[in-house]
């Protein structure tokens, strides 16, 4: 009987270079900063905390767009506390904006590009809906 293995799910040397790319996006976004560290990371996750807005905010306007991302660490979704690796990291401030992404085997460079494109405008009206004095 012959057995048929998937591919890995996290094949680093496929998924690389798009969190390479995410990681950049986010690099060039202002008020946003990459969590953890870029040397030691998991090979399929991108997380992130955006200054002056809040995760709902990130997380409905990227499902608008097609996008599915998660908020905090997988450990903790659906929680509602502020995220406690945010917090850890001496970010309390920044705590109720994470957003995380996590790619997969099935995952594919034009989803990474339409992250990209779509990303800044995103931040920038969440940013608005949480600061008034923000302007246009």
């Amino acid at each position: 009987m012959e057995r048929f293995l998937k591919s890995p799910v996290f094949d680093r040397s496929k998924l690389a270079p798009m969190v390479a790319n995410l990681f950049g996006t986010i690099e060039n976004i202002d008020g946003t900063f990459a969590v953890g560290s870029r040397k030691q990371l998991l090979a399929n996750i991108v997380a992130f905390v955006v200054r002056v807005a809040d995760s709902i905010a990130l997380l409905a306007g990227l499902d608008w767009e097609g996008i599915c991302a998660s908020s905090g660490s997988a450990c903790s979704t659906g929680s509602l506390n502020p995220s406690h690796v945010i917090v850890a990291l001496g970010q309390r401030t920044q705590a109720n904006s994470p957003v995380r992404f996590s790619l997969g085997r099935d995952s594919t460079v034009e989803e990474v590009v339409l992250v990209e494109q779509v990303l800044p405008e995103i931040i920038r009206r969440a940013q608005l809906g949480n600061n008034p004095s923000i302007s246009c």
